[in-house]
């Protein structure tokens, strides 16, 4: 039998391409997850299975790299690894994105107060990023109610 930390059951092979989504998914998914340690899957296969609570702000609509990188730790409210963040955007938010980029906007959101790093390269926002993210939610919501999107998203349901 097969633990759970050694395969993550998803197939990204049928996720269709859309504006915002990186083509070719399932081999970075595959390459990402090889990537991580036995402890960094059994804790993405956890967070990939929560929902996201109190946020109506859809990935795409959270703006550049820096923003989605804010966008995992603030909604999985849990600490995230480079490799962790990576593999998530990839898996659940269908984002390409490559670790040194990710350590790089994590490096400028500790300077920034955003984010803190703890032991083992772990990361988790602070009070100051959630607020940033509250930001650009409310900034999203307000161009939804007078009907104006922005064109990285179609207004319909995505996963979050």
């Amino acid at each position: 039998m097969t633990s759970p930390q050694s395969e993550h059951a998803i197939d990204l092979s049928s996720i269709p391409p859309e504006p915002g989504r990186s083509p070719g998914l399932e081999p970075k998914r595959r390459r990402a997850w090889a990537r991580l340690s036995e402890a960094e899957r059994a804790d993405v296969v956890r967070i990939f299975e929560q929902p996201v609570q109190d946020w109506s702000l859809p990935y795409l609509e959270a703006g550049g790299a820096y923003e989605r990188v804010l966008y995992a730790l603030v909604v999985t409210g849990t600490w995230l690894t480079p490799a962790e963040i990576v593999y998530l955007q990839i898996a659940r938010w269908y984002r390409n994105t490559d670790e040194a980029t990710v350590r790089a906007r994590l490096a400028r959101m500790v300077q920034a107060g955003e984010a803190r790093s703890g032991r083992y390269g772990g990361f988790s926002a602070t009070p100051d990023g959630e607020a940033k993210l509250r930001e650009i939610e409310g900034s999203w919501l307000g161009r939804r109610r007078k009907g104006r999107f922005s064109s990285r998203v179609r207004p319909r349901a995505e996963p979050r």
